[in-house]
């Protein structure tokens, strides 16, 4: 067994609030010392690593308890006398003999508020010129943190973390310049926030959004290479919360792809995704995929897997890392860049860091209507173009009735993988986004080689045949132009390729056939070639297929919110509805328009209406309707009749 040794330091800061009974015989209420006491040494031991870092975390703890911070005495209106800790911890050991960490705790009572949480700021890059002044060794007063934005809430909640990055940096620089005795000794800001409060304006007269919270920041002397991990005050976070995202991982990385969708819009939400396979989605259209490492995890097989890791966002915390990954988009400008801390969810103290530095734009602009491919590409990868949330985790896809996760989601589009939810042939598909419910068909047509023998001797040839089926759920529109081809007819192109050295094959070794609607016409295509071998032995063909099809529309919306169409004139409602066109129909009979939208009548499929109007001009995208003095007479209905629903403007 090969043995493995760690070596892991770090400083953890938190702030704790204890609710244990306060033994009479010692309780003193005093004033709170908001300062710290001198350390203390700490051993942590446990056969795995993280058994060794629970021992020593309990250890710790208990150095919080015995301080007493509780029993102390806060001026009013500066909160609660609470326990600090810092620890230097260092883990050495192997899953063979057992671990031990060590280090030394030191713990202080400060006057804090409930809702507080803090951290250590890393010293400045640059340290600038200290000045005559001694580290304070103390908080200063809360001050609000406020972002404001009148387009969205997540803005404001970008524009509020904009805010604190503010405050970070100016008390960073501020501390740094402050002095400290003792070799390897700075003054560090350590600083608090409490959770951020966002909401709408209840003042119509004052539409918005904002976020706010309050910082607190606080100069003290800190060992100059001491990392910053996270701290927590009154309320106990989840397993492994305390020191999330700031240690940086040190074990073995793999290879993995951040899969990205184009068109994310500052400001908002969006959603990524991790995959083992990058090579395979590269390359599909509207999705970036950038290779990143993060720690390994390996299958019972020895496989790369994500499941068992988490990521963390400046949205969301602890997401698993094997489906969808929620960010918010940063604005324009903004500083800091958007990074995603992936970690062994076993080991959360421990992550590597996912820089993204530019997110894709759009490259090509879509049709407003909703519509996707109706052919399943061959890396399984399924883009829907419609207006979206960008929240993959509110979207609901639905694949012949079984439910599939979001792979990347913008404002403009989402992606999914199928899977095994698929099967050969025509299938069907939802999208579920704000309530409403579209229906889209998809095809996953078959490929098969046949060949009269697969192993030749010198100079003999055999025949085969490249069969192509099960082509469902293609309409016809489809086929009548091809995406990105200037309107030329649409085809699927049929690639044979020779994948062994020692034959030829007719037409030569790498064949490109396209594939028109007129050659499936009964329901299949089928080419023949011949294959001939220079040299005895087995040979190997592939073939795949790529459709340059025309987008499709949905073939079924459900409660979807009648809005008036885009580009409708002035006084001018339309109603979109398959069955009959865009309908609008205008009285000009006075100062003011009668709208009248047609819309389909529930109870009935098939009849006609009439209906007593004004003299009115009746206008549809599809046809123009006569129309007389008295009435409307709509003869020409296909799937629906129609009812008049009446709005003055």
């Amino acid at each position: 067994m090969t043995r493995r040794a760690w070596l892991s330091t770090f400083i953890a800061v938190q702030v704790l609030g204890w609710c244990f009974a306060i033994n009479p015989i010692v309780a003193r209420a005093g004033d709170c010392a908001n300062k710290w006491n001198a350390p203390k040494e700490v051993t942590g031991t446990g056969a795995k690593k993280a058994d060794a870092i629970g021992d020593f975390e309990k250890k710790s703890k208990t150095l919080a308890k015995d301080a007493n911070c509780k029993g102390d005495k806060c001026a009013k209106g500066k909160g609660n006398c609470r326990a600090m800790r810092t620890a230097t911890q260092s883990c050495t050991g192997d899953d063979e003999k057992g671990w031990t960490c060590t280090g030394n705790v030191r713990v202080g009572c400060f006057c804090l508020g409930g809702k507080e949480k803090g951290t250590i700021a890393p010293p400045p890059s640059t340290a600038p010129k200290p000045t005559d002044s001694e580290c304070p060794n103390k908080f200063s007063d809360p001050k609000d943190a406020v972002g404001a934005s009148d387009k969205s809430k997540a803005q404001a909640q970008t524009a509020h973390d904009a805010k604190i990055k503010e405050y970070i940096d100016a008390e960073t620089e501020f501390c740094a310049k402050q002095k400290c005795t003792g070799e390897k000794i700075a003054c560090r800001l350590y600083y608090t926030t409490t959770e951020p409060e966002c909401g709408e304006s209840p003042d119509p007269n004052f539409p918005g959004f904002s976020c706010k919270s309050q910082f607190r920041a606080g100069c003290f002397c800190f060992g100059d290479d001491e990392q910053a991990l996270a701290m927590a005050a009154d309320i106990a976070l989840p397993a492994g919360e305390e020191f999330a995202t700031h240690r940086p991982y040190r074990g073995k990385t793999m290879l993995v792809g951040v899969v990205l969708a184009e068109g994310c819009v500052p400001g908002h939400t969006c959603t990524a995704s991790l995959v083992a396979n990058p090579d395979l989605i590269e390359g599909t259209p509207g999705l970036v995929v950038k290779k990143v490492r993060v720690p390994e995890r390996l299958n019972a097989r020895g496989h790369a897997t994500l499941q068992g890791e988490v990521v963390a966002s400046n949205h969301a915390k602890r997401q698993p890392a094997d489906g969808p990954i929620t960010f918010v988009t940063p604005e324009t400008g903004v500083t800091t860049a958007l990074a995603l801390d992936v970690a062994l969810a076993d080991q959360p103290e421990e992550s590597v860091s996912v820089p993204i530095d530019e997110l894709p734009p759009e490259h090509k602009k879509h049709a407003d209507t909703p519509s996707a491919p109706p052919v399943l590409p061959d890396n399984g990868v399924c883009v829907v173009h419609d207006k979206y949330s960008g929240n993959g985790h509110a979207t609901k896809v639905s694949v012949n009735g079984t439910e599939v996760p979001v792979l990347a989601e913008s404002q403009g589009m989402t992606a999914f993988r199928p899977g095994s939810a698929a099967k050969t042939g025509e299938n069907e598909y939802t999208v579920t986004d704000n309530g409403v419910t579209r229906t889209y068909k998809l095809s996953a047509p078959s490929i098969a080689i046949k060949a009269n023998q697969t192993t030749l001797e010198q100079n003999q040839s055999t025949g085969f045949q490249v069969i192509v089926s099960d082509l469902g759920g293609i309409p016809d529109s489809s086929w009548t132009s091809s995406e990105g081809a200037g309107g030329e007819e649409g085809y699927i192109l049929l690639t044979i390729k020779n994948d062994s050295t020692n034959t030829t094959i007719s037409g030569g070794n790498l064949t490109k056939v396209p594939l028109h609607k007129s050659d499936f016409a009964d329901g299949s295509y089928t080419y023949n070639g011949t294959i001939t071998a220079q040299e005895p032995g087995p040979f190997q063909l592939e073939a795949t297929i790529e459709a340059h099809l025309a987008e499709a529309a949905p073939i079924n919306v459900a409660n979807e919110r009648r809005n008036i169409a885009r580009g409708a004139g002035k006084g001018c409602c339309q109603y979109y509805n398959p069955a009959s066109g865009n309908w609008c129909a205008i009285d000009r009979r006075g100062h003011h328009q009668l709208i009248v939208t047609l819309r389909p009548h529930p109870a009935s499929r098939f009849g006609k209406l009439q209906h007593q109007f004004g003299n009115l001009e009746v206008i549809s995208h599809r046809f123009t309707l006569a129309f007389a003095e008295q009435q409307i007479e709509i003869l020409r209905l296909s799937l629906a009749t129609l009812e008049p629903q009446e709005q003055f403007v």
